[in-house]
């Protein structure tokens, strides 16, 4: 959903968009936790774990995808009409590629159905992100100018409140007049990636306090997760969403990691190796666009299993037959511009 390239790719964003895009179709795959959630006296103690845990994982991708998108769009200022066309794009995307699951949907077939669906909610569980990423491109000018005259200190102050005090309910819900939208938790995400990816330097020694600090946490919420689940909570996963502050920490060290990997790698990848990650990095909007269509056709062949093996060889396949769905749109003038 960012810009697809620099001048030149840079293998460490590839690098994170496959990821992240493996980990957004994972995360719609999780049949082991779901069943796990709704009968927890009947689950095996190893699919509560590891459902568990597997969802953990999975749910920096959201956040992961911000901060790529930042990093990328706003080290520069473009003008409106420019901004303007990217989320006309998205808009498009919403438009094009709702229709086939609104066709599949329990939807009403009609066209104010159709009009319906698409404006007040989503044809598709991961469709919401794209209403999320349309607000933040109309916004893009207004933030990429605001990136161009920040300084350590504004960038200090704005992350205290958008990535750390907004991501709790008592602070931003506390009075029902209390409004502090320039401080939204997306919109920070979208700025930490600019910001770790433009004035953080890549350390070695940091790689092992990251990687530690990334278990630490995965491990906390997948066992209070587990614990809510044991004591019949409603919804276990509620501190599972990417706009949480541990996944703010967990996707932040997971972007500084991967950078620093690559970029301090000797010897460095080898030139085919870049080329295949760009080519399935520039192909991850169209698997995430594609992505639900192979789990609801795929997922009833592989949840028989109940097992996380089956949970992962599905997501692997969704992901292999968007690959080559994408690749088959992309011949296709008018459709390659969206994917």
């Amino acid at each position: 959903m960012e810009e697809s390239s620099r001048k030149k790719r840079v293998a460490y964003l590839d690098i994170l968009r496959i990821l992240s895009c493996f980990l957004v179709i994972a995360n719609h795959t999780n049949f082991v936790f779901e069943r796990a959630e709704a009968d927890y006296a009947a689950a095996s103690m190893g699919n509560v774990v590891s459902g568990t845990v597997y969802l953990a994982v999975c749910k920096c991708a959201v956040t992961v995808f911000l901060m790529i998108s930042g990093s990328l769009l706003l080290r520069r200022v473009d003008t409106y009409e420019k901004c303007l066309r990217r989320a006309a794009r998205i808009l498009a995307v919403i438009l094009l590629f709702s229709i086939p699951y609104f066709l599949i949907g329990d939807f009403e077939l009609s066209i104010s159905g159709y009009i319906a669906v698409v404006g007040r909610s989503s044809a598709t569980t991961a469709y919401w992100y794209l209403y999320l990423y349309l607000g933040l491109m109309l916004m893009l000018p207004v933030l990429q100018r605001l990136a161009s005259r920040f300084e350590k200190r504004d960038y200090l102050y704005f992350f205290v409140f958008a990535l750390f005090l907004c991501t709790f309910d008592f602070f931003v819900n506390f009075n029902p007049n209390f409004r502090i939208p320039v401080f939204a938790v997306p919109v920070g995400i979208f700025f930490l990636g600019y910001y770790l990816d433009t004035f953080v330097a890549c350390e070695r020694r940091r790689l092992l306090p990251m990687a530690a600090a990334v278990l630490v946490l995965l491990a906390l919420l997948s066992v209070y997760t587990i614990w809510r689940m044991k004591n019949g909570s409603d919804y276990a996963a509620t501190l599972l969403q990417y706009d949480n502050v541990c996944y703010i920490a967990i996707s932040a060290c997971l972007f500084l990691g991967v950078k620093t990997v690559c970029t301090l790698k000797a010897p460095p990848l080898k030139e085919r190796t870049e080329r295949i990650l760009a080519r399935v990095g520039e192909a991850t909007f169209g698997i995430y666009l594609l992505s639900d269509l192979g789990i609801y056709y795929l997922k009833p062949l592989f949840e028989k299993y109940n097992n996380l093996l089956s949970v992962m060889l599905l997501d692997l396949v969704v992901f292999a037959l968007g690959y080559l769905v994408t690749e088959a749109l992309k011949r296709i003038p008018l459709v390659r511009r969206l994917v």
